[in-house]
């Protein structure tokens, strides 16, 4: 995503949020939107926006945050869709994203600013905006595409944004039908349910993880790279059993959900 010209640059302008306490970076929440062309007029106007208040961060810190908390909202908007609902689609967003960003473009007083207000009338707002029905799908979701599951999981691991070849997602219960003799608590005719559930899906940096031959294919061979890993979500998978069940897949399912409900809040 090509940001607006400004003499400010936007290392220094995420870094100056952070340090005001802005809950996530600035360079994440671009980040995680760049893919979605769609969103492109919001993001550019709520970033122009910034970068227009920016100059008198000194004297109206509050409006900078505010206008700040308003592209943390639209991110948290675009990426809860882009977990529950699975689509984007410009036929079903564009016109309306268009307005919005008019809107944001000729506001006169950036500091009473509600965006989470005008998403409100999207298509699937009810369901994206509020948690509980949202937090509700989330706990029985499968993530099938590996790109959305290494997105969901560095936020809620929060993590920098990582380059490709950095890290992996892992599954708990192996992908691979070959594999699920060896995972007892995991009847063959129910394991496909559970492999690409939330609850089963961790990271490893790529150097953490093992390739070839000596594949860890049970549990138990797979606690000492979890237990080593320098990730402390991926560390507390030891902590829930010694034997890997569908029970502890939604037990930890449940536990990220409230990770993903803290993370990208509305």
């Amino acid at each position: 995503m090509k940001r607006p010209r400004n003499d400010e640059s936007m290392a220094f302008l995420s870094e100056f949020l952070t340090k005001n306490k802005a809950p996530r970076p600035l360079t994440t929440l671009l980040g995680e939107m760049k893919d979605y062309k769609v969103t492109y007029p919001i993001s550019f106007a709520l970033l122009t926006l910034l970068m227009r208040c920016f100059p008198n961060r000194n004297k109206d810190l509050a409006t900078v945050m505010h206008v700040n908390r308003q592209i943390s909202v639209f991110n948290a908007f675009l990426m809860r869709s882009t977990f529950a609902v699975t689509t984007l689609s410009p036929s079903l967003y564009a016109e309306q994203f268009s307005q919005l960003a008019c809107g944001i473009y000729s506001t006169k007083n950036p500091s009473k600013l509600d965006i989470a207000l005008d998403l409100k009338n999207c298509h699937n707002a009810g369901v994206i905006m509020d948690s509980n029905r949202f937090g509700g799908i989330m706990k029985d979701l499968s993530i099938n595409s590996l790109a959305k599951a290494r997105t969901l999981l560095e936020g809620i691991y929060a993590c920098d944004h990582i380059p490709n070849g950095g890290v992996q997602v892992e599954h708990i219960l192996p992908r691979l039908e070959k594999s699920w003799a060896q995972w007892p608590g995991f009847p063959k005719d129910e394991a496909p349910l559970y492999v690409n559930r939330i609850g089963n899906l961790a990271l490893l940096r790529s150097d953490e993880a093992r390739t070839g031959p000596s594949l860890p294919i049970t549990f138990r061979e797979k606690l000492g790279a979890y237990r080593a890993s320098s990730y402390k979500l991926t560390q507390a998978i030891a902590g829930y059993g010694k034997k890997w069940t569908p029970k502890l897949v939604q037990k930890r399912q449940s536990d990220l959900v409230k990770l993903v409900l803290q993370t990208w809040t509305l």
